[in-house]
């Protein structure tokens, strides 16, 4: 059986550009790998607005050592919040590397009180956060 690595991440959910926590929001853990994703949690933040610490299976931190690995010394994920009166989220290429815990801190926006002739539509996903490839 090949070794197990694990990186870790916290969600830090808030709003208010950051000066108020969202309890109870949700919070799905996709693992991107070659195109395809699959979800990993489903996860709920506490009333300060964090998730608990969740484990993520990553390559060994070894790949990092040398120039031009064959594949990336990382796992991308896609991290997508929603709470109710607030507009959805989607973090995607959220890199976790082996050994060390992520803080990823997503500010969501508040929905205003929407009416049937509103321009808006009711559920906006802002993608946040993409990497350049390596």
């Amino acid at each position: 059986m090949p070794d197990e690595h694990y990186g870790k991440i916290i969600v830090h959910v808030t709003a208010a550009d950051s000066a108020v926590p969202i309890n109870d929001a949700t919070v799905a853990f996709r693992i991107m790998n070659d195109g395809n994703t699959a979800v990993l949690a489903v996860l709920q933040t506490d009333k300060s607005g964090e998730t608990e610490t969740l484990d993520i299976p990553t390559p060994s931190v070894e790949l990092s050592l040398s120039p031009g690995p064959a594949s990336k010394p990382y796992t991308s994920m896609i991290i997508e919040v929603s709470a109710s009166g607030f507009y959805s989220t989607a973090n995607v290429n959220v890199p976790i590397f082996e050994g060390v815990t992520s803080v990823q801190n997503v500010n969501l926006i508040a929905r205003p009180d929407l009416d049937d002739n509103s321009f808006f539509p009711p559920e906006t996903i802002t993608v946040e956060g993409v990497n350049p490839a390596l």
